[in-house]
């Protein structure tokens, strides 16, 4: 169960780079404040725009600075299925919590023959 304040972190960028020095004070800064949990890429709005390495590499990085401190959720989403698929076949290699993911994706049903697509990557993932 999710209990508590769980915070949809922005990407700070610099020159157009993830600026991974102001998302390292960040993340520190919020987990002293005493969130429960942190969701990268949640509806901040950039997970759509960046590379595939640039997510790998901010997923990675989320969970080094968190360093255990705090659960981390991954938000999940394109309006690109092909990307879709493969995020998530990424994020389960990463071993990463996926019922926030889940939950998401379900969310959206209104699109029957996205979910549809969809499926059979999601029914790996239970």
């Amino acid at each position: 169960m999710i209990e508590g304040i769980w915070l949809p972190i922005i990407t700070p960028f610099k020159n157009d780079n993830i600026d991974y020095i102001s998302y390292e004070k960040l993340i520190n800064h919020y987990i002293a404040q005493g969130i429960s949990g942190i969701i990268p890429l949640g509806t901040t709005g950039e997970s759509p725009t960046i590379t595939e390495y640039e997510y790998e590499q901010l997923i990675e990085r989320t969970l080094t600075y968190v360093n255990g401190r705090v659960p981390v959720y991954v938000g999940l989403g394109s309006n690109f299925t092909a990307k879709l698929k493969s995020q998530i076949k990424r994020l389960r290699s990463m071993i990463l919590m996926v019922s926030y993911l889940l939950h998401l994706i379900i969310i959206d049903q209104a699109n029957e023959a996205y979910m549809n697509t969809l499926q059979p990557f999601l029914n790996q993932l239970i």
